[in-house]
């Protein structure tokens, strides 16, 4: 249990220097919903909360769903970044910027996909390779950042556009 907060803490804290506040939020929220998934695997296993666990479990199906949906709620809602802006003094358009570091400033839809794509499909590998109670804390961290990033792109005023 020390090792997993620990972790919890170290991940929360090592990187937020460096992330906007945007992103320090996501993750912030993302932290809460670690702890919330290694409460759900204690509470389901109050027998032995420490030992580690390969089975899969209804939660790990439920957390899994949700954090996919909100990975792809994100892919649809990043994809409208760039037709979102303002336009300056002398009549220019300026769209507004993506925050991932990955993806760039103003990424083109194709580099989205591809990222968003390896986003899903390496969070479900990931999911599906980590022991309980390791996986519910990643399943609640992807969770809790996932939404909160969505819930700021609504708040900015983007919507969902299809990844055609």
């Amino acid at each position: 249990m020390i090792k997993t907060i620990l972790a919890i803490l170290l991940l929360a804290a090592t990187p937020a220097r460096a992330l906007d506040p945007i992103q320090q939020r996501a993750l912030s929220v993302g932290a809460v919903f670690a702890v919330a998934g290694f409460t759900t695997h204690i509470a389901t296993n109050p027998e032995e909360p420490f030992r580690l666990r390969s089975e899969w479990t209804k939660t790990d199906t439920a957390m899994l769903v949700l954090s996919e949906t909100g990975l792809a709620l994100d892919w649809m809602t990043t994809l409208d970044i760039r037709h979102h802006g303002h336009v300056d003094i002398k009549g220019r358009f300026h769209p507004n910027k993506e925050t991932n570091p990955v993806l760039g400033s103003h990424p083109s839809d194709a580099l989205i996909n591809r990222m968003m794509i390896l986003n899903i499909v390496g969070h479900a590998t990931v999911a599906y390779i980590l022991p309980n109670p390791y996986r519910k804390v990643w399943q609640g961290m992807v969770i809790g950042m996932e939404f909160d990033s969505v819930a700021n792109n609504f708040r900015v005023g983007l919507t969902m556009r299809l990844p055609l």
